[in-house]
This record gives C-alpha cells, sequence and structure tokens, in this order.
C-alpha cells in the first residue's frame, strides 16, 4: 500500500487527479510540504486505494500498474461522473437512494471487471509501457462514450438513463472477456 500512497500523484488522472492536486495545493498553501500534502490527501482517496489493492492481488499484478489501469478506465469510461449522477437523480425517496446505490456498485463491478482484463490483455501483450485504455476496443469506447455524451446533453438525467448506461458498461466488461482476437490486442 505504502508504494502505492508514495507514487498516488502520478497514477491518479481524470477528476479524481484534479481533486488530488486541488486538495494537495490547499495543504501546501497552508505551508506542508509535497510529500507531507500528497500522503495527507491520498487517504481521502483510500476506498479506491483498497479497491485497487484487491484488484492487484485478485489478478496478480503490480498496484501501481493497477492503479494505473483504474485510473484510466475511470476517466475513459466516466465512471465518477456517472456514480455522481446516480445519486444527484435519486433526491431523497429511500427506493430511489436504493437504486442508486446498486447503479453505483454495478459501475464499480463493471469498472473492476474492465479494469482487470485490460491488465491481463497488458500482460499478454509483454507488459511494457503504461497504456491500458489502448485494450478496449475502440468500437465499444466509442459507443459507451456517445451514451455518455448523449446523457450530459440531457437537462435532467433519471436513474432509468443511468441505468441503461450502467448496462452498457458491463456489456463491455463482459466483452471484454470473449477470446481476443490479433486485431484486439492492438
Amino acid at each position: 500500500m505504502r508504494s502505492l500512497r508514495d507514487a498516488f500523484g502520478d497514477v491518479v488522472r481524470g477528476e479524481e487527479g484534479t481533486l488530488f492536486e486541488a486538495r494537495v495545493n490547499e495543504i501546501q498553501e497552508l505551508g506542508a510540504d509535497e510529500m507531507f500534502s500528497k500522503r495527507l490527501i491520498a487517504l481521502r482517496f483510500l476506498d479506491q486505494h483498497l479497491e485497487i489493492l484487491g484488484i492487484a492481488r485478485e489478478a496478480e499484478t503490480d498496484p501501481i500498474a493497477t492503479g494505473h489501469a483504474f485510473y484510466q478506465a475511470s476517466e475513459a469510461f466516466e465512471i465518477p461522473w456517472l456514480r455522481r449522477r446516480s445519486f444527484a437523480s435519486a433526491g431523497d425517496d429511500p427506493w430511489e437512494l436504493r437504486a442508486a446505490q446498486v447503479l453505483s456498485d454495478d459501475l464499480a463491478k463493471a469498472h473492476r471487471r474492465i479494469v482487470t482484463r485490460m491488465l491481463a490483455c497488458h500482460q499478454g501483450a509483454g507488459g511494457e509501457g503504461t497504456d491500458y485504455v489502448g485494450f478496449v476496443r475502440p468500437s465499444d469506447l466509442g459507443l459507451f462514450r456517445d451514451i455518455v455524451e448523449e446523457l450530459k446533453a440531457e437537462e435532467s438525467v433519471g436513474l432509468a438513463a443511468l441505468s441503461v448506461a450502467a448496462r452498457e458498461l458491463a456489456a463491455v466488461a463482459d466483452g471484454m472477456f470473449e477470446k481476443p482476437g490479433p486485431s484486439d490486442l492492438r
């Protein structure tokens, strides 16, 4: 866990990376040194650290490599935005809040499966570099991004629309487990 925590600033990206940097800068403005600030703010992401370490253990991969894959998938598939929208769409209704939690769990499961498959493809291709999203079929990624853009264009996004997006993300994850052809590995 220490190696992931210490390298976290180089691993995290997307919305989480922006948030991490903003919080580190806030702490530094108060007089804390850079390393202390990064280690302290990395604790805010403890749940993600634990998820990354769980995936790394399961996939038998390096935690830092797993972190790169985790955040690349998170950014490419806009997982934080989808999770945020699902809870924002729920309002105060207890059943809608439950539905939002189930939806968030489904997104997390699909995210985990995508990361695991990206890591397996990366290892199968020789394990060089830190590009993991490149192992997602461009057509799958493009279709999913189109769905997210359509959701973002809506004035109000409900749980039904977000459920469709979660289902499509799960379909991408499931499709990645099909035996890849030579062109699928680059």
